[in-house]
């Protein structure tokens, strides 16, 4: 019986908008195949069909790390907002947060470093469901991608701009369909080197303006571009805090030889760059762009499936901004 292949498989707490259940395609893609023989495919979506999601957002959420992560993300954001002149319980600054149904992140924003409810924007387009209470941690967008919050109903409902922004995406830099970013290699599948095999390419409707965004209507990539590149103006020039939660490549030699199939334009593998220099590279760049300063700070803070890193935005003149990086260096340096 042939071990199934495994594209990766978001949660229920998706990082990017998705036009189905991950899972269904990711069955889907395997069926199509039609080097397997008809018992094979069978044997291999009864396996798939069985097994248990790769990241379980609801102990994920409980875990030591992500309990860090929510922390280290108040503690900035709490010494920006009283580095201009917000010492009390509640401000008004407003926080941009991808969160699961149980709010972790939201919850621990608003205890800690005195984010609004009404200013703690939770767009989230998965399937599972947030409790009663949720409108009384934050202001839940149901139905609503990143991508498309980014790209239009931030600016429409007024909302904005974001001191504190946590992108805390469950895939890799570049989607999770691709054969190069999975979460674990393929097994005994390595002639699968074209997006084709899984019935996907780059004029597929489902690929955002042609990318090849794949199952997902925008990528990490894409979000973040969206975010920092888009001129809207949606981070506070102030002084923001970013955090950016990737999925772990586990086969990196697979990266490397679809390369091609993602935004890298080199053709060695020895100028092969991973996804977290890529990431602070974008991220450094579309600052620049927009006349930031975006230095990264400790800690990366790890995971098994993912790691988290943060960075510190700003102009270069602001006094609060200044303020924080020079705690920071005291606290690290």
């Amino acid at each position: 019986c042939l071990k199934p292949f495994r594209l990766s498989v978001q949660s229920p707490k998706p990082c990017v908008s998705t036009a189905m259940s991950c899972r269904v395609l990711d069955a889907r893609g395997m069926l199509r195949r039609a080097s397997l023989s008809v018992g094979q495919r069978q044997c291999a979506a009864r396996k798939m069909a069985s097994r248990t999601d790769l990241y379980n957002w609801k102990e994920k959420a409980k875990s030591p790390a992500k309990i860090e992560s929510n922390e280290r993300l108040a503690v900035l954001a709490r010494r920006l907002a009283e580095g201009r002149g917000n010492r009390g319980n509640s401000h008004d600054l407003w926080a941009l947060v991808l969160d699961a149904p149980t709010l972790s992140s939201s919850r621990v924003l608003r205890n800690l470093a005195g984010f609004r409810p009404d200013r703690i924007v939770v767009p989230n387009d998965g399937e599972a469901p947030f409790g009663k209470d949720s409108q009384s941690q934050a202001t839940v967008m149901r139905g609503v991608s990143l991508h498309q919050y980014l790209t239009g109903q931030a600016e429409a409902l007024g909302h904005g701009p974001f001191s504190c922004i946590f992108c805390d995406f469950t895939s890799c830099l570049d989607g999770s369909w691709r054969p190069a970013q999975e979460l674990e290699p393929l097994h005994g599948m390595s002639e699968l080197d074209s997006l084709t095999d899984f019935g996907l390419d780059d004029s597929s409707p489902s690929s955002p303006s042609g990318s090849g965004g794949g199952w997902c209507s925008a990528s990490p990539e894409q979000d973040v571009r969206a975010l920092l590149g888009g001129g809207g103006g949606l981070v506070d020039r102030r002084g923001a805090v970013l955090a950016v939660t990737l999925a772990h490549l586990r086969d990196e030699g697979r990266a490397k030889r679809h390369r091609q199939g993602s935004n890298s334009k080199s053709s060695s593998t020895s100028e092969f760059a991973d996804q977290w220099q890529r990431l602070r590279l974008l991220v450094g760049a579309l600052a620049v762009k927009e006349g930031l300063s975006a230095v990264p700070v400790p800690r990366r803070i790890e995971q098994a499936a993912v790691a988290t890193e943060f960075w510190l935005l700003g102009g270069c003149d602001d006094k609060a901004f200044q303020g924080v990086l020079d705690s920071e260096l005291k606290q690290w340096m």
